[in-house]
């Protein structure tokens, strides 16, 4: 009877331990599991998402941008990080000389950690860009944002959020919600949201206010022509699904990326022209 009883302890823990690996199957609710990835939890309060958004700097443009994954090297004695950000914040003239590489910072509490990164690709139709950094910080200084699925969110009134470092300074929390889909003429693929951006936030991570999803990425500001201003409160978005399509992609070869071609969107006859809001630093090339 003892043995028949261990046994079945052994296999109730096994099972236990199976649930626990797996945690929720879709969007968890509050107080749910997450699974993690490569052991490092997904973002899932206030404090973690400012963590997991970093400032993107590239020569003389800065933009913003987001951790998506990190891991351990095999030998286990370093962790990469990887970043997404807006492919234009990446533009080769903002370099300040060749091998000029990005780089990122976090906010950690009251404390700065800078990395220099490595460009892993880039699409500039989608606006998007991967990035890379090894630490030899072994344990995981912040969470992973977890990309949503898939773009069910897309609907009007959806609440969102958006953490970035506008003009370089941050990091930057406002809040809105989709305000806008499939309504620009001249670009179908993004939405717009009305969190308030300013140049330097592109890049930034929009996200789900309650779950912390990811549901895109922003991408640039709408411009009224001949009033000489941009509109803050209308962003367009990169989706979640194009997120997901960027990820999927190969990688290209070591060195400066190749980039996927793209339309000049800023062109249109429309009184409204598409912004990108990359801050320019005042740097000279000597």
């Amino acid at each position: 009877v003892l043995d028949t009883l261990v046994m079945f302890l052994k296999k109730a823990l096994m099972f236990l331990t199976l649930a626990l690996a797996i945690g929720c199957q879709g969007p968890c609710q509050k107080g749910e599991m997450e699974t993690p990835i490569n052991g490092v939890l997904f973002v899932g309060t206030p404090e973690q998402s400012i963590e997991s958004s970093v400032l993107v700097e590239f020569g003389r443009g800065s933009g913003s941008g987001f951790v998506v994954e990190s891991g351990l090297n095999q030998e286990g004695d370093k962790r990469y990080y990887r970043v997404i950000t807006a492919a234009h914040v990446l533009k080769e003239e903002f370099s300040l000389g060749y091998g000029s590489k990005p780089v990122v910072t976090f906010t950690i509490g009251k404390k700065k950690k800078f990395f220099v990164t490595d460009i892993i690709k880039r699409n500039v139709n989608l606006d998007l860009a991967l990035l890379e950094f090894w630490t030899s910080e072994i344990e995981p200084f912040c969470k992973i944002f977890k990309i949503a699925k898939n773009d069910d969110y897309l609907e009007y009134f959806t609440e969102v959020q958006l953490v970035s470092y506008p003009y370089g300074t941050g990091p930057i929390v406002t809040r809105g919600f989709i305000s806008g889909v499939d309504v620009l003429a001249f670009d179908r693929q993004n939405y717009v949201a009305n969190a308030q951006s300013a140049p330097g936030s592109s890049g930034g991570g929009i996200m789900a206010t309650e779950s912390y999803e990811i549901v895109g990425v922003l991408s640039a500001v709408l411009n009224a022509i001949g009033a000489n201003q941009f509109l803050s409160w209308c962003s367009l978005v990169v989706p979640a699904s194009n997120i997901r399509e960027f990820l999927d992609t190969p990688e290209t070869p070591a060195g400066y990326p190749q980039i996927t071609p793209g339309l000049d969107r800023g062109k249109t006859e429309k009184p409204i022209i598409i912004f990108y809001p990359t801050n320019l630093k005042n740097v000279s090339n000597k």
